[in-house]
C-alpha cells in the first residue's frame, strides 16, 4: 500500500466535505489516502493493513464523530500492538488547550483546529505534510517488523522545525512526549 516515496495516510471524518477536501489536498502532495466515515470501519481496515505489513504512516481523525469519537479511536489504536506506533493527529472545529493536552497525554501526535478559511486550510495541509515527512525521517517504515533507529541529525532538524512551527502557527500542537521521541 505504501512506500517511503508514496506514504499512505488514513483520514477518519464523518463529514464528507472535510474528508474529500483533506484527501484531495494530501493527494496533491503525493500521499496515498484512505478515507473512512466511521472509526470502527477504520479500525478493521488498520488491523487488515497490519496483517499485510502495510501500515499507514499517519492517521488523521476528527474528534467529534458519532459512535466512536477521536479520543476513543486514539485509545483503540494505542491498545493494538502492531498499530500503536502509527502517529495519530486529532483535528476538530475547536480543541481547547485542556483537551489538546489530554489527547497528547493519551498518545496523540498532534492536535489541529480545523481551518476557518481556505488559506489557513492549505497551511494546515502543509503542516500535516511536514509532520508526515518528519515521521518518515525519524521513524522509517519498518521492514518485516524491524524498527530502524532514527538518524540523529534528522531528528534534531525535525525537532527544531517543529518548535518553530509551534511558535509561528500555534494551531499545531505536539506533545512533549512526541518531541522527545524525535
Amino acid at each position: 500500500m505504501n512506500s517511503l516515496s508514496n506514504p499512505a495516510i488514513v483520514i477518519i471524518d464523518d463529514d464528507q466535505d472535510d474528508r474529500d477536501m483533506l484527501s484531495t489536498a494530501l493527494q496533491s502532495h503525493g500521499f496515498m489516502v484512505e478515507c473512512f466515515e466511521e472509526a470502527q470501519v477504520a479500525m478493521e481496515a488498520l488491523k487488515a493493513h497490519r496483517n499485510n505489513h502495510t501500515n499507514p504512516v499517519m492517521i488523521v481523525c476528527d474528534y467529534n464523530m458519532p459512535t466512536i469519537n477521536g479520543e476513543e479511536l486514539l485509545q483503540l489504536v494505542k491498545a493494538e500492538m502492531f498499530i500503536k506506533d502509527i502517529p495519530v493527529i486529532i483535528y476538530s472545529t475547536s480543541i481547547s488547550r485542556s483537551l489538546s493536552k489530554l489527547l497528547m497525554e493519551r498518545g496523540a501526535y498532534a492536535t489541529i483546529t480545523k481551518a476557518k478559511n481556505y488559506k489557513d486550510f492549505l497551511g494546515q495541509v502543509l503542516d500535516i505534510r511536514q509532520l508526515v515527512q518528519s515521521q518518515l525521517l525519524t521513524h522509517p517504515q519498518p521492514t518485516e517488523g524491524l524498527l530502524l533507529k532514527p538518524f540523529n541529525l534528522a531528528a534534531m532538524l525535525v525537532r527544531a522545525t517543529m518548535h518553530r512551527v509551534q511558535h509561528l502557527f500555534g494551531a499545531v500542537r505536539m506533545s512533549p512526549l512526541n518531541l522527545q521521541r524525535l
